[in-house]
């Protein structure tokens, strides 16, 4: 991503969006039911100094831009096993941010699986949620 341009990189966000929209839009069309995409990102192990400032600053950029289009596509982000730097920052941080944000991102350190369980269960079944995050699924 950090060889990318400003204009490729949301362009291939753009694109993935529109997947993730029209996969979601056929759900909710087959069930019924609202369906929203969730995310696991894995942070385990990350550092602060991996942390390429310009593509953060890049990536914010796009999402402002592409946050309108498809403003129900996300359900929930969850960030699993932060280092402790991480969380502590996030719990800094998170009070800037307005409440609608912040009920869809979840970090949960490794010692809050029973909490990480309990809130997927809204967005995925567990029979398949990977083992990895505590489902019986193949991972």
């Amino acid at each position: 991503a950090a060889k990318l341009g400003r204009d490729e990189y949301a362009a291939c966000m753009r694109a993935t969006n529109e997947w993730f929209f029209q996969q979601c839009d056929r759900v909710s069309r087959e069930t019924g039911r609202l369906t929203r995409s969730l995310r696991v990102v894995q942070l385990k192990g990350i550092a602060v100094r991996s942390l390429n400032r310009t593509w953060l600053n890049m990536d914010a950029a796009v999402a402002r831009a592409l946050e309108n289009c498809y403003p129900q596509l996300v359900g929930l982000v969850v960030c699993l096993d932060p280092p402790s730097w991480a969380l502590a920052m996030w719990r800094a941080v998170k009070v800037l941010f307005p409440a609608r944000l912040i009920e869809k991102i979840l970090i949960i350190p490794r010692s809050a699986r029973a909490e990480l369980e309990r809130k997927l269960q809204r967005f995925v079944a567990l029979e398949d949620l990977p083992e990895l995050y505590g489902g019986a699924g193949a991972g």
